[in-house]
C-alpha cells in the first residue's frame, strides 16, 4: 500500500511539474507606460544578481522598434557591439549595437531594427524553441541563451503594439499652392506690382536662397516625415528626436526600408548612417524647400521636400 501511494505522489508530483514548465513563459508582452513591445529576461534581476534580457520595444506605437540587450556580467566595453543570434543551432544573424550608459554595473546596447534585415530572424525567433546570443567577438565573447516559450504569441502581437512606422505612414498631404509674396509699387508706374510666385507656406517659411541652420533643420524637420523624389527615384526619411532614423528609398516598384542614427553638424548639415551614409543641407526655393546631397565635394540638388504635420 505504502508503496502505491509514493507512486501516486510520484505521479501527481510529474503532473504537476510538467503543468508548470508547460505555463511558463520564457517572452513576456510589454504594455505599459512607456515602450512597449516583447521582452525575454529569463534570469534574476533583483539585487546584485547576475541577469540578461533581450527586448525589442518602440516608444509608442507608429514608431521604429528598437533591440536593447541589458544584462550585468562581464564588461564588453562601450562601443559597437556585435550580437549573433542563432535559433535551434542554426546559422547566426548578427545585429550591431551601440552602448548606451545605465546605472552602475548594468550594460546596455541599443540598435533600430531593421524590417528587411531583421525580419527572417524574428520570425525564427517566433517558431523556434531555443536560441543563443554571443556578444561580442574573439576570446573576450559571452554567450547567453534564451527559451523561446510564449515567443511566438509576444512577437505576434508586435503587430499592433508596434505597427510598421512605413507601411502605417499617413497619406502625403497634398503641396499647398504657392503664395503671392508682396512686391512693393512699381518704380516706373507707382502701381503695385502683379504678385510674383513666393515660397510654399511649410514650417519656418524660409526665403528663396536661405540655407537652413542647425538651429532652423531641429524646428522645421526633426520628428517629422520628409519626402522628396527625382529621376532616381523617391525617399521618404523621419528623423526621430532621439537620434535614430527609419526610411523607404523606392525605385520603381522595388522599395528598400531602412533604420539607422543621424547627427546634426554646427553648420546645418544633417549626416545619417544605415546602410550607406551621406550628409544633406536644406534651403528654400521659388517653388518650397530643396534638399541637396552636401557630401562628395559638390551640393547635388535631390528635390523638392514636403513635410508630414
Amino acid at each position: 500500500m505504502r508503496g502505491a501511494v509514493f507512486v501516486l505522489l510520484m505521479f501527481l508530483f510529474h503532473i504537476g511539474a510538467s503543468a508548470g514548465a508547460a505555463g511558463a513563459q520564457d517572452w513576456q508582452q510589454l504594455t505599459g507606460p512607456g515602450r512597449q513591445g516583447v521582452e525575454s529576461c529569463p534570469l534574476p534581476r533583483d539585487g546584485r544578481d547576475a541577469f540578461f534580457c533581450l527586448s525589442l520595444t518602440c516608444p509608442h506605437p507608429g514608431r521604429a522598434m528598437d533591440w536593447t540587450v541589458t544584462y550585468r556580467g562581464t564588461a564588453l566595453g562601450d562601443g559597437e557591439l556585435p550580437v549573433a543570434i542563432s535559433v535551434d543551432h542554426g546559422a547566426p544573424q548578427v545585429i550591431r549595437l551601440g552602448y548606451r550608459p545605465g546605472p552602475e554595473g548594468v550594460q546596455s546596447y541599443v540598435g533600430g531594427f531593421d524590417r528587411k534585415a531583421h525580419g527572417l530572424l524574428l520570425t525564427r525567433l517566433a517558431q523556434g524553441l531555443n536560441a543563443e546570443l554571443v556578444l561580442g567577438e574573439g576570446a573576450g565573447a559571452v554567450t547567453h541563451r534564451l527559451g523561446l516559450a510564449g515567443s511566438h504569441r509576444a512577437i505576434t502581437a508586435l503587430d499592433d503594439l508596434c505597427p510598421d512606422p512605413i507601411a502605417h505612414a499617413p497619406a502625403e498631404a497634398p503641396m499647398a499652392a504657392p503664395y503671392a509674396a508682396p512686391t512693393g509699387p512699381d518704380p516706373r508706374t507707382g502701381q503695385a506690382e502683379s504678385p510674383k510666385p513666393g515660397i510654399l507656406p511649410y514650417p519656418g517659411g524660409y526665403p528663396p536662397g536661405h540655407v537652413l541652420s542647425a538651429a532652423d533643420v531641429r524646428a522645421t524637420l526633426i520628428g517629422h516625415e520628409l519626402s522628396w523624389s527625382n529621376s532616381g527615384g523617391a525617399s521618404r526619411m523621419l528623423f526621430r528626436a532621439d537620434g535614430q532614423l527609419t526610411g523607404l528609398s523606392q525605385n520603381g516598384e522595388s522599395a528598400r526600408p531602412f533604420t539607422g542614427h543621424w547627427q546634426l553638424r554646427e553648420d546645418g548639415q544633417l549626416c545619417w548612417t544605415t546602410h550607406a551614409s551621406g550628409c544633406f543641407r536644406f534651403r528654400g526655393a521659388a517653388d518650397g524647400l530643396h534638399v541637396l546631397r552636401s557630401d562628395g565635394g559638390r551640393a547635388l540638388d535631390l528635390g523638392r521636400v514636403s513635410i508630414a504635420p
